[in-house]
């Protein structure tokens, strides 16, 4: 049953790239299929830490308190940080060799997405007077795509095609 399931998702996401690529009069590539593809995952997979991110960041404001929000943002996103790093590796971006180094590599593009979020949520809370509760969800939805790049370029590259093993 999933197979089919998983087919027909597949069948759709192609229709609709080729919906978008025939309105920009391009004709679509397996390559960017893939690619779609692949961000559905990534956007998918996304979903485990924002359950992380805003379960541990609910958890603490409702303990603690709202005054120190960005504190806890900042470990709901380190907890968040872990599990996506095991479910990337294992199904957004898989087949690519992982280390210690990938690891970095992708703390790394997710301390820049954390600079974004914490500068999105001061800006949405503070100058903006949007709920403490509403704004790291919009933070992150603003800092996925930027998210995506960076792990796709920097983190999981293809190393093959560098010559590295």
């Amino acid at each position: 049953m999933f197979h089919t399931v998983a087919e027909k998702f597949r069948a759709l996401v192609r229709r609709v790239l080729m919906l978008f690529a025939r309105l920009f009069g391009k004709e679509p590539t397996d390559e960017a299929y893939n690619g779609a593809l692949q961000f559905i995952r990534f956007l998918l997979v996304g979903l485990t830490g924002t359950v992380v991110q805003v379960g541990v960041y609910y958890l603490l404001v409702f303990n603690f308190g709202d005054a120190h929000y960005l504190w806890w943002n900042t470990i709901a996103y380190c907890a968040s940080i872990v599990d996506l790093y095991f479910w990337n590796r294992e199904v957004v971006f898989r087949g690519n060799k992982t280390n210690f180094g990938t690891f970095l590599r992708f703390c790394s593009c997710y301390g820049v997405t954390y600079v974004l979020q914490q500068t999105l949520l001061l800006l949405f809370v503070d100058a903006l007077h949007i709920s403490h509760f509403i704004a790291p969800l919009m933070a992150m939805f603003l800092s996925t795509p930027v998210s995506f790049t960076l792990n796709k370029v920097f983190t999981f590259r293809d190393q093959k095609k560098e010559g590295s093993a």
